[in-house]
């Protein structure tokens, strides 16, 4: 039963046609994905803040 229910052969297709779309309209896609801008801001700060952390860890050490 779970054989045919997650059967490969049925989702390809449709798969292999989603990233097609996906690749044509990227930007439109990227500007509609607010939770992908959330996460990759909230990578970007803690980044940020962890440069600054080494730095200022850097300075006592000298």
């Amino acid at each position: 039963m779970i054989n045919l229910r997650f059967d490969k052969q049925l989702f390809v297709a449709d798969f292999l046609q989603r990233l097609e779309l996906l690749q044509k309209g990227i930007a439109a896609h990227r500007k509609s994905n607010f939770t992908g801008s959330m996460l990759m801001h909230h990578t970007m700060q803690s980044t940020k803040f962890m440069s600054k952390w080494i730095e200022e860890k850097n300075k006592k050490q000298d």
